[in-house]
């Protein structure tokens, strides 16, 4: 599950871990494999989107910022082709 919650970490989720780390391909892999990155924050109130932001991922932060843009007018997008 791409979405599973590490309970031991504030439920964070892969994506998340992704990008702080600023593993882009990592985050349009999950993405494709059926990770949210509209989600709730996690219980640190943290995104994917803030995560990137906070660790200066500017590009990966770039990425989600148009996956959201894209995602609020469509109910399925095709990550691989925002990048």
């Amino acid at each position: 599950d791409p979405n599973a919650k590490m309970h031991a970490w504030f439920d964070s989720e892969p994506l998340g871990w992704a990008a702080s780390l600023g593993h882009l391909s990592a985050v349009i892999a999950l993405i494709q494999c059926g990770a949210d990155p509209l989600r709730p924050p996690n219980m640190s109130g943290f995104r994917p989107l803030t995560d990137a932001y906070r660790e200066r991922h500017f590009h990966v932060a770039t990425f989600l910022n148009e996956y959201q843009r894209h995602a609020r007018g469509t109910t399925a997008i095709d990550a691989s082709r925002l990048f």
